[in-house]
């Protein structure tokens, strides 16, 4: 399996933009709604955290 590129990911390159100050969060948000998001639904109520930028 190849190595995960998080640059490879439209949304996540945005995301780095808006965290460096060099996008507006809206942006994010824009580009956000317009994706298709799987998230892992854990057995217990709660929040996963699978990672970070």
């Amino acid at each position: 399996m190849e190595p995960f590129d998080s640059d490879d990911v439209p949304l996540a390159s945005i995301a780095k933009q808006v965290w460096a100050g060099r996008s507006h969060p809206a942006e994010f948000f824009e580009a956000f709604n317009r994706e298709r998001i799987y998230a892992q639904r854990p057995e217990r109520p709660g929040i996963l955290v699978t990672g970070h930028l």
